[in-house]
């Protein structure tokens, strides 16, 4: 996760963000759709935030890896994201 930089669109902010914190260079054909937006203001105890989130396909020979400010990188498929745990309310 990241966020979107000032003069920045959101879409342009996931390819940034994926090469910063994963390597991973999303070429210009690559489409990444959005998942679902998440910006009820009791969310975050920190501060309010509104998180969008993003899906996209990786083809299998490529191998992102933690980088930047990222712990571990995991590959889900799209039909296995519902049984895993995310931030606060990403479900």
């Amino acid at each position: 996760g990241g966020f979107v930089d000032v003069g920045e669109t959101v879409e342009t902010a996931v390819k940034r963000e994926l090469m910063e914190e994963m390597g991973v260079d999303l070429q210009q054909h690559q489409r990444i759709k959005l998942f679902g937006v998440y910006s009820d203001p009791r969310r975050d105890n920190r501060r309010h935030t509104v998180s969008a989130v993003f899906a996209v396909h990786l083809d299998a020979d490529i191998h992102p890896h933690a980088a930047d400010d990222v712990k571990d990188v995991q590959r889900i498929p799209l039909a296995d994201i519902e049984k895993h745990q995310y931030f606060a309310d990403h479900k």
